[in-house]
């Protein structure tokens, strides 16, 4: 039979999460895949930039690959994996950096604070 309401909420809710989440598997202007050597985050673009692309946005930080891969880690919402890394405090640092920076976007086009 139909499925109530109130049970298709949580997945209505997962797909509009899904929106606001930022692009980190491909770059957000050629769409190609990532190349390690060279990786940059725009907060304004909404995710991550190759370095061909670089040029296209001027407020980007560049980050390491290993924050792209802790990033993918945490959207997919891999605890399990997550609790057992040890994550340095320079990839902590980029990681506080653009979450910072993409909530702070994502406030301003939400206006919710």
């Amino acid at each position: 039979g139909a499925r109530s309401a109130a049970a298709r909420r949580p997945a209505r809710d997962r797909r509009a999460c899904r929106r606001y989440q930022p692009e980190i598997e491909k770059c957000v202007f050629c769409r190609k895949k990532l190349i390690p050597k060279e990786i940059y985050f725009s907060s304004g673009q909404g995710g991550i930039i190759c370095g061909k692309c670089r040029k296209k946005s001027k407020n980007r930080s560049k980050i390491s690959p290993e924050t792209v891969k802790i990033l993918r880690i945490i959207l997919k919402k891999n605890w399990k994996i997550l609790s057992k890394l040890k994550i340095k405090d320079d990839i902590k640092g980029e990681l506080e950096e653009i979450s910072r920076k993409y909530l702070s976007r994502l406030s301003d086009t939400l206006d919710i604070y």
